[in-house]
């Protein structure tokens, strides 16, 4: 298993959340400092999108290596928290009137490979992203087959309160 030298590390993450009949990618990037290859604190960025919000959350990221799934392997068990706050936007469908983001985690567990002097992970994790919304219900998107907790419907105006709780899958790159 290749152990990385360097004081840093950077990280690429492609992704799917699952959740209410629908499925959404995201992508993140982020940077950090190595601490006994244990317990490895970063920040982050990225942007996913869930119900036709994008979100771009600003976060903490840490891991920390489990432990090897023997000792000559080249793969790993390990744990993942991404905690922060995501700021809401409707780019281009301009369904919504307005959007507010909120509170962003997503603690995962996933294996990674040493591949020459990188790694490469998958990971299966939970999502939970605060948010309240605002949208017109003349839209052929909305109806009343969408049925959210938290909703109130009055003057041809939907508002929407809450959290999205959504399963995620991934694959990074730790470089």
């Amino acid at each position: 298993f290749y152990e990385f030298t360097k004081k840093s590390w950077n990280n690429i993450e492609l992704g799917i959340n699952t959740g209410n009949f629908s499925t959404n990618t995201g992508a993140f990037i982020s940077k950090g400092l190595f601490n006994n290859k244990h317990l490895n604190l970063g920040l982050g960025s990225g942007i996913f999108m869930i119900d036709r919000i994008n979100f771009v959350p600003i976060y903490f990221k840490n891991f920390y290596d489990i432990y090897p799934l023997n000792r000559q392997s080249t793969f790993r068990l390990f744990a993942e928290n991404k905690i922060g706050f995501s700021l809401g936007k409707d780019f281009g469908s301009e369904d919504y009137i307005s959007i507010n983001g909120g509170f962003f985690w997503s603690p995962s567990i996933g294996i990674k490979k040493s591949s020459g002097k990188k790694h490469i992970s998958l990971k299966v994790g939970y999502l939970l992203q605060g948010y309240s919304s605002e949208h017109n219900n003349w839209s052929w998107w909305w109806g009343p087959i969408d049925i959210f907790p938290g909703q109130n419907i009055t003057n041809d105006t939907i508002r929407r309160d809450g959290y999205f709780n959504r399963m995620t899958i991934s694959l990074s790159v730790l470089f």
